[in-house]
């Protein structure tokens, strides 16, 4: 999903992803697949739909790794890196503030523009219970000087 927005910063373009867990397709459907296989295939094809250098471009979403990696696989995590952390600034990397939790939903911007004010928005009920089982990201984002 992608759109072009009209901001104070000029025309920004907004993508966003949701890449498969590692177990999606693993259990179910006429060919069963591997872990992480699925999730491999759309980091493919999405490299193939993503610019060598997006300009004006935030893609965030639900990308299913935790970055730095934890539990992931080091040849899942690198894909992500060549796809997607070596053309955009990531972020929403490391334990993000103020819950000081690893997160799989990212926010990546292109080189041309910087995240300021990366934060957390929290997915617990305040008299307990989740809201979500993702709690939320967001940031502000300034051209980068």
């Amino acid at each position: 999903m992608a759109a072009t927005t009209q901001t104070s910063l000029g025309a920004i373009r907004i993508v966003g992803v949701v890449i498969p867990y590692s177990f999606a397709g693993v259990q179910y459907g006429e060919v069963k697949l591997r872990p992480w296989e699925l999730h491999i295939q759309y980091l493919d094809a999405l490299d193939a739909s993503v610019s060598a250098e997006p300009t004006r471009t935030v893609l965030l979403g639900d990308f299913n790794q935790r970055v730095p990696r934890k539990h992931q696989p080091s040849r899942v995590f690198k894909r992500l890196e060549e796809v997607l952390i070596s053309r955009f600034e990531l972020a929403t990397a490391g334990a993000l503030h103020p819950l000081r939790r690893q997160s799989i939903d990212h926010i990546c911007v292109s080189k041309d523009l910087s995240p300021v004010e990366v934060s957390t928005i929290d997915n617990e009920r305040p008299g307990g219970g989740l809201i979500s089982d993702h709690f939320g990201v967001r940031t502000l984002v300034k051209l980068a000087a």
